[in-house]
């Protein structure tokens, strides 16, 4: 069997394995990969990442690095760890776009907020955060904060309007009126939301009603996520949505905020009023869609350079006693390393020849050309004079398995008993077939009834 039918077979038969984001595990990488990584390796990056890990509580949805303790001296020893790390990084590091992500930054202390980011601003004009609509709708001072500090880009994180929903996945529901309303208030040039799609028991009448909530309130950008069920860490109930479900689910958003003045290419998950613009922040789309270096500071950040992939000190005091440090560190082959850059880069819609070309001084088609071929063949790519544009959202685990390089795939079969074993106890689904089903064969379960925000 040729390596492109081995990795459809294995979409087929766990198609949640394969997600926008790689490695197919951690532990893939942590068996083929460790190594320790030299934190220079990052030191002519351009962007930054800061990571604020406060949260009120982990969300069930959630497997990033958070703590939840609520404690003001750790926060305020939190910030000063980060201005003191921010010393030690060389001025270029952030000029090219600054991302305060978590967690929950905004649960800092506004005094805190103004030092954290007065320092951010003297190193860009380009700085995104991120919120919750109870934060942003109770406490306008925090945003003033913000943009004091010289914050351009907001991004509110509503997930759903449900509010029986958000309770179920640990999330406070709260006025989107009144958060969008103090956000402009306070002068953002860009305030965006994010909804999360296929959550467990959300129907597509559910999701309908986010969207319309939404669009409503009229943001720079939406940006629309489909939940991750594979990871650590999730505490997830009931079975993910079979890949046919997931697209109508896209399919649904995509029509809707076309129709109501969004831009974005099919299969791309973030849209924008503007245009010209992506609808995410500088940071996001030059890491992700040009492979640009960027170096992470905080409770577990990421940095990635070339074929350098690296994680700080997991843990607030663990990265305070050593924030130059590493938990996990790996040095990458080449095709590990496009594999991260295609996965990653088809959640804005397409492929790009240039930009793949300036990344890897080579022709997409010399290395994927085949692929590329059976994916068009399919349906499930189209090509253009730039690249390749996503035609069939649902189809996605199966593209995505086509440009897992043959140690993965292989990593893969070995476990394919315990992730079939897996799938179907979730799902109670015999088998996935072969191919990419029909979106209209199977529809979310509805009827639910909820109060919203």
């Amino acid at each position: 069997m040729s390596l492109i039918d081995r990795a459809l077979a294995c979409a087929a038969r766990a198609p949640h394995q394969f997600t926008v984001q790689y490695p197919p595990s951690r532990d893939y990488f942590r068996a083929h990969f460790r190594a320790t990584v030299d934190r220079a390796a990052f030191a002519a990056a351009r962007l930054l990442y800061v990571h604020v890990p406060f949260c009120e509580a982990r969300c069930a949805y959630c497997n990033f690095a958070v703590d939840v303790r609520d404690d003001s001296t750790r926060r305020a020893r939190y910030v000063d760890g980060l201005l003191a790390a921010l010393e030690d990084v060389p001025s270029h590091v952030g000029a090219d776009g600054v991302d305060v992500g978590g967690g929950t930054p905004t649960l800092l202390a506004p005094d805190e907020l103004r030092r954290l980011f007065g320092a951010l601003s003297r190193r860009s004009t380009q700085i995104s955060t991120e919120t919750t609509p109870a934060i942003a709708a109770s406490r306008p001072e925090v945003l003033a904060a913000l943009r004091e500090g010289g914050v351009t880009r907001l991004s509110i994180g509503v997930q759903s309007t449900d509010a029986a929903l958000l309770g179920a996945l640990g999330r406070e529901a709260s006025s989107l009126d009144r958060a969008l309303t103090h956000a402009r208030d306070v002068g953002f040039a860009r305030v965006s939301t994010d909804l999360v799609f296929g959550l467990p028991g959300q129907s597509l009448d559910d999701f309908s009603c986010d969207l319309d909530a939404v669009v409503a309130r009229e943001p720079d950008a939406i940006t629309t996520y489909d939940c991750l069920y594979r990871g650590k860490g999730r505490r997830l109930d009931g079975a993910p949505p079979p890949p046919e479900v997931l697209g109508a689910f896209y399919d649904l958003a995509h029509a809707r905020l076309v129709a109501a003045g969004y831009r974005a290419p099919y299969g791309s998950l973030n849209f924008s009023r503007h245009p010209g613009e992506t609808g995410t922040s500088a940071y996001f789309e030059r890491r992700v869609r040009d492979g640009e270096a960027y170096l992470g500071i905080g409770d577990y950040a990421s940095s990635h350079a070339a074929d350098s992939w690296a994680f700080s000190a997991r843990g607030v005091e663990a990265w305070l006693a050593d924030p130059s440090g590493h938990a996990d560190g790996y040095a990458l082959d080449r095709a590990e390393t496009m594999a991260k850059h295609l996965l990653l880069t088809l959640g804005f819609g397409r492929i790009d020849h240039a930009r793949f070309e300036r990344r890897f001084g080579e022709p997409l088609s010399t290395r994927h050309g085949e692929a590329l071929a059976r994916a068009c063949r399919e349906g499930w790519l189209s090509e253009d004079p730039e690249g390749y544009a996503v035609r069939d959202f649902a189809a996605l685990p199966w593209i995505r398995a086509l440009f897992h390089p043959e140690r993965a795939i292989a990593w893969l079969e070995r476990r394919a008993s315990r992730m079939l074993t897996a799938w179907n106890t979730r799902t109670s689904r015999a088998s996935a077939p072969a191919s990419v089903p029909s979106a209209s064969a199977t529809s979310p379960a509805s009827g639910r009834s909820s109060a919203r925000t």
